[in-house]
């Protein structure tokens, strides 16, 4: 029997995204402001300031879908709810482990150098980690599955679960 479950989450915007947004509208200022002073080209500078802010803001907006069909999970991050990629393509059964990020044992793999954070910020309820080889690398996941999902990677890899 095929399964297929999705799952879309939105990022929430970090400290570091409200400073880019901050900036930009900072420098746009500036550039209008001095755009005001040549006559000839006030329209066109306001104009390209405000496109300028529009994009970046846009830029900000992040959204994760996981897709998990039989044991594939994939992870696509869709930036600005148009630009779409794959982010994250791997079988179940290749986690080393799977749990909570609650476990004790996400305290030993938390050092991993290789991280996928796809989820919505660091203090969520819901996530949940996996540890695999990806791309060559030791690679910790976090995600944030609802409990259908979660059932069936228990199902796959019954002796890889960590139960809390």
């Amino acid at each position: 029997m095929d399964v297929f479950f999705e799952k879309l989450i939105r990022r929430k915007r970090t400290t570091k995204d409200y400073l880019i947004v901050a900036t930009v509208i900072y420098i746009a200022l500036m550039v209008s402001f001095i755009g005001l002073m040549i006559p000839l080209l006030r329209g066109f500078i306001l104009l390209m300031s405000c496109i300028c802010v529009y994009f970046v803001v846009k830029r900000t907006y992040i959204e994760y879908e996981y897709t998990l069909t039989n044991n594939e999970l994939d992870i696509d991050i869709i930036v600005g709810k148009k630009n779409r990629r794959r982010l994250f393509t791997a079988n179940c059964k290749d986690f080393e482990m799977f749990g909570r990020i609650e476990h004790s044992k996400y305290n030993e793999v938390k050092t991993i150098e290789k991280k996928i954070l796809a989820i919505v910020s660091k203090d969520s309820k819901g996530i949940y980690f996996a540890v695999l080889q990806f791309e060559g690398a030791r690679t910790l996941l976090l995600f944030q599955p609802d409990e259908r999902m979660v059932e069936h990677i228990t199902k796959c890899i019954p002796k890889k679960v960590l139960k809390d």
